[in-house]
C-alpha cells in the first residue's frame, strides 16, 4: 500500500466521520424522500453519463484506448470527496449523502458489471465492499451515532475533523502534481478537455447559482469514485493511454469541484 492509498483512505474516513457528526438519520430520510431528484441522480450517474462517454467514443473522435479511459471514468460514480464539496457549495447535505451513499453501494453492482470488452468485473466485488463498508460507511454510521449520543461534543468535533480531511486532500492534491506533473503535462489537449468539458457542463450551473438540492445533485456526479476508477485501470487496462485518461480525469476531478464549490459556497453566503 503506497503512501498516497494510506492518504486518500485516511482522508475519506475522516470525511465520512465528520459528515456523520453533522447529519441525523432523519436528514438521510428526507434527502431520499426527494424522490425526483433523487432518482434523477441515479439515472444520470449510472446510465446517462456512461451511455453519453459511449456515445460520444462510438463517434471516432478519440482512440479506443482514450474511450475505455473515459468510461472508467463514467461507470465510477458515488466519489466520497463528492460529499465534502456539496457541504463546500452549501447544497443539501442530507440529500447529498443520500444520493451519495446509494450510489455508492449501487456502484459495488454496476462498476464491475461496466467492463466490458470481454473481461469479468467479478474480482472487484470483494475490494469494493470492503472499501465502501469499512471507509465509508462505518465512519459515516459512528459520526450519526455520536450525535445522537452526545450532540454537544460532536458538533464540537465536527470541525476539526472536517478541517484535517481537508488538509488531507490538499495535500494528497500537491502530491499528485509532484508525483505525477510529467505525465499530466505531457497528456495531448483533447483529453484534457475530454474531461474538462463535462466537468464544466455540470459545475456550471453550481457557480451560477441553482437551488441546494440540485447544486447537491451536481456536485455529487461531477466527483466520480476515482479509487475505483484507478483500481478498474491498474488491474485490467495495461494500456498507458488508458491509464492517462483516468490520472487526468482523477486530476481535474479533483481540482475543479474543489474550485466550483468554493465560489458557490461564498455565493450562497451572501
Amino acid at each position: 500500500m503506497t503512501l498516497t492509498t494510506v492518504a486518500v483512505t485516511l482522508m475519506v474516513v475522516l470525511l465520512m466521520l465528520s459528515l456523520g457528526l453533522e447529519l441525523r438519520l432523519q436528514d438521510l430520510v428526507a434527502g431520499a424522500s426527494r424522490r425526483g431528484a433523487f432518482l434523477g441522480g441515479l439515472a444520470l450517474n449510472l446510465l446517462a453519463l456512461p451511455l453519453l462517454v459511449f456515445a460520444f467514443g462510438s463517434s471516432g473522435a478519440v482512440s479506443e484506448d482514450v474511450l475505455v479511459g473515459l468510461l472508467i471514468v463514467a461507470v465510477a460514480p458515488g466519489g466520497p470527496v463528492g460529499a465534502g464539496m456539496a457541504r463546500l457549495s452549501a447544497a443539501d447535505l442530507g440529500f447529498s449523502v443520500a444520493l451519495l451513499t446509494a450510489l455508492g453501494v449501487l456502484s459495488v453492482v454496476t462498476a464491475p458489471l461496466a467492463v466490458v470488452f470481454g473481461l469479468s468485473g467479478t474480482a472487484l466485488l470483494a475490494p469494493m465492499l470492503t472499501t465502501l463498508v469499512l471507509c465509508q460507511l462505518a465512519p459515516l454510521t459512528l459520526g450519526m451515532a455520536a450525535r445522537q449520543q452526545w450532540p454537544a461534543r460532536a458538533a464540537a468535533a465536527a470541525g476539526p475533523v472536517r478541517k484535517a480531511a481537508t488538509a488531507l486532500l490538499l495535500l494528497i492534491v500537491v502530491g499528485m502534481v509532484g508525483q505525477h506533473l510529467g505525465r499530466l503535462l505531457a497528456a495531448p489537449l483533447g483529453v484534457h478537455l475530454a474531461v474538462v468539458i463535462p466537468l464544466g457542463v455540470l459545475l456550471g450551473p453550481v457557480v451560477l447559482g441553482v437551488g441546494p438540492v440540485l447544486r447537491g445533485l451536481l456536485m455529487v456526479t461531477a466527483v466520480r469514485n476515482l479509487s475505483v476508477a484507478l483500481l478498474l485501470s491498474d488491474r485490467y487496462f495495461s494500456s498507458a493511454e488508458t491509464q492517462t485518461v483516468v490520472l487526468v480525469a482523477s486530476w481535474w476531478i479533483l481540482v475543479l469541484p474543489m474550485v466550483a464549490a468554493a465560489l458557490a459556497g461564498r455565493r450562497a453566503a451572501v
